[in-house]
């Protein structure tokens, strides 16, 4: 039996529809800034790492040493004065450029009245607390700081001193024993950690 094409009813069926172009100009113009936008904080990142590589792998000048005198034993909530002395033992002067605690340290110590005075307020950014200083220290000579860390609970505190001298980083660590509130402390000798280059 020969079948005729003219024998279906073939008005339901229409011709696929027509593939886009391309996508739209706006889609475009978002895809593009949000690419050039992921572009620019790559770079960024890479060049904060490198620039904190570069911090600390720069190295203190020859003859610093430095170390914190710190009591042996406090209270907890009660100010315990420390120093910072900074000597060099080198053939050049350096400079002291600044004085950090991390996040670390703050939690367990509040740090404050420092003397001689900072160059500037203290500075607070991602839990990491600098005093700016500029002073230099010449050969043969000492630099110190005063200050007071106030322990904030109890227990054997370890805390660290970040100082940057030059370019470079060093850290200076200092130990307290913490006793709760109520008892009083016992001993007067002090402890610290000379750090030496």
């Amino acid at each position: 039996m020969t079948s005729n094409m003219d024998d279906f009813d073939l008005s339901g069926l229409q011709s696929p529809p027509a593939q886009p172009a391309g996508w739209p100009e706006a889609a475009k113009t978002a895809a593009a800034a949000g690419a050039g936008c992921t572009l620019i904080v790559l770079v960024e990142f890479v060049l904060i790492c490198f620039l904190i590589q570069g911090i600390f792998s720069a190295t203190v000048p020859e003859g610093f040493a430095a170390c914190v005198n710190a009591p042996p034993r406090a209270n907890q909530g009660q100010p315990a004065a420390m120093t910072l002395q900074v000597r060099n033992d080198g053939e050049r002067p350096f400079t002291v450029r600044s004085i950090t605690a991390r996040s670390t340290t703050r939690r367990r110590f509040k740090l404050d009245q420092f003397r001689p005075a900072p160059k500037a307020p203290m500075t607070s950014l991602f839990g990491v607390d600098t005093w700016i200083y500029s002073q230099t220290v010449e050969p043969g000579k000492k630099w110190a700081v005063q200050l007071q860390a106030t322990p904030q609970q109890a227990g054997k505190l370890r805390g660290t001193l970040e100082i940057q001298v030059d370019r470079g980083v060093r850290q200076v660590p200092f130990v307290i024993e913490v006793a709760p509130p109520s008892t009083s402390p016992i001993g007067a000798r002090p402890t610290g950690s000379e750090v030496k280059h």
